[in-house]
């Protein structure tokens, strides 16, 4: 499978079995549906919350297969190549938080244009930071759960239980917790733009944090070499 020493890393650790094409497939089929609203920005909420389920998805996917490849000893195999193992991770996680959010953001321009001609690009700016936020804080977790649980199914299961988790938190009455609720569901509506920027802001930041010490768990915990 890696006869090639320049083997396409981002490509494997990225896009297994093309889920990020069949989750963007998906996502325009919802978020295409809710074009039948009323109003840009009743639309533009509307979508950016049909908009969490396919990211959601995505994250929990991804989880699985992280915790499939340490299992199953594939990074173990692709560090036996010439490369820069912590810049591959990290590229691999840049290249997973980017695409989709981006496809789904474009999409949504798109069909905003054609339905209103007019595209509010502060709003669809913000709105595009936020989504590439909150799938980079879950990937970035399901990195962590899987270095730990070495599993697939249940990186994605631990992964699951801490969205509930978040979901749980939102019932509460603290508007705290109720706000934080709607921004990781992209529920933005009725959130401050200010609030989302540096919200998103954070959770980024937070998130690549994490990346870096899951990279280094990875690293440190040795890897065994793949089949």
């Amino acid at each position: 499978m890696f006869r090639n020493p320049n083997i396409r890393i981002s490509d494997y650790l990225s896009n297994q079995y093309h889920v990020q094409e069949l989750i963007i497939l998906i996502s325009s089929l919802i978020i295409g549906y809710s074009a039948v609203s009323f109003g840009y920005r009743y639309f533009l909420y509307n979508s950016m919350s049909f908009a969490f389920y396919p990211i959601l998805a995505y994250a929990l996917i991804k989880s699985y297969f992280y915790g499939r490849n340490i299992e199953s000893g594939v990074f173990g195999y692709l560090f036996t190549a010439p490369l820069k193992r912590m810049t591959t991770l990290l590229v691999s996680h840049f290249i997973d938080i980017i695409i989709l959010p981006s496809a789904i953001i474009i999409e949504i321009s798109l069909l905003l244009y054609i339905k209103f001609f007019y595209i509010p690009v502060e709003d669809v700016v913000l709105y595009w930071i936020a989504s590439v936020a909150v799938i980079s804080l879950f990937i970035a977790a399901g990195r962590i759960i899987g270095v730990f649980v070495r599993d697939g199914i249940a990186s994605m299961g631990v992964l699951f239980a801490a969205y509930e988790a978040i979901s749980i938190a939102g019932n509460s009455k603290n508007k705290a917790d109720i706000e934080l609720e709607l921004y990781f569901h992209l529920n933005l509506s009725s959130i401050d733009p200010f609030y989302i920027l540096i919200e998103s802001i954070v959770v980024l930041v937070v998130s690549i944090l994490m990346v870096v010490i899951s990279s280094r768990l990875l690293l440190n915990f040795g890897l065994k070499s793949g089949r």
